[in-house]
């Protein structure tokens, strides 16, 4: 998906915005640190240049978990039936590092745009267990590295001088490289294993769900 006219047009767009005069300056320490808890978990220092633009790094981590037992029913043959345990794990970490702008709503709100590079590794595993005869286990091994564009746009909300709370909406634009490692096992009827890999190279455009956070000012 070409996303480039569109991001000049957005840029273009805020930058004339943010280039217009303030007069409702609001006075915040420079110095921020940021926590979003909700949905991600994250981390982020963010240093203000001026009264309106800032500088962040931000790193964001996230995992999961899944346990299932499924089975298969072919309703039309009743002998076709199976059953296997599937184990799933995977591992996220983000790194962002974002030019933000703001522009004062009123005296307590800050409208926030931005723009920045990001990266990110996972990696993961996928056991199946099949648990008819002749007995099947494969385990695949996943790890990936990302490199792209992230645009944020969001609202802080003043609470006093020292704490304001944040929401936060990601747009991002990724290459990914993807190595994937699988063994296959049978576990009956004269033991066998294979080992395959495979690489990926894509690319993909992801919208995010809304972040909320908090900053500490200092």
């Amino acid at each position: 998906m070409n996303i480039k006219i569109p991001l000049f047009l957005m840029l273009a767009f805020y930058s004339f915005l943010f280039g217009q005069n303030d007069s409702n300056t609001v006075d915040y320490k420079k110095n921020s640190i940021q926590f979003f808890l909700l949905n991600d978990i994250s981390a982020a220092y963010k240093r203000h240049i001026s009264t309106k633009t800032a500088l962040r790094i931000q790193i964001d981590f996230n995992s999961s978990y899944s346990d299932a037992r499924i089975r298969y029913d072919n309703n039309s043959d009743p002998n076709d039936k199976n059953e296997y345990l599937e184990k799933n794990g995977n591992h996220n970490i983000y790194l962002f590092i974002d030019y933000l702008l703001h522009k004062n709503l009123s005296e307590k709100i800050k409208f926030i745009y931005g723009i920045g590079p990001l990266f990110e590794y996972s990696f993961g595993y996928l056991e199946n267990t099949d648990h008819n005869e002749p007995r099947y286990d494969d385990l695949t091994y996943t790890s990936k590295v990302s490199a792209g564009l992230n645009l944020i746009t969001g609202i802080e909300l003043k609470l006093n001088s020292m704490i304001s709370l944040n929401a936060e909406y990601r747009v991002h634009g990724l290459r990914s490289w993807e190595k994937n490692d699988i063994k296959y096992n049978r576990l009956s009827e004269g033991r066998w294993e294979s080992y395959h890999q495979y690489k990926t190279d894509t690319w993909k455009y992801n919208v995010n769900y809304v972040r909320i956070g908090v900053s500490v000012y200092f």
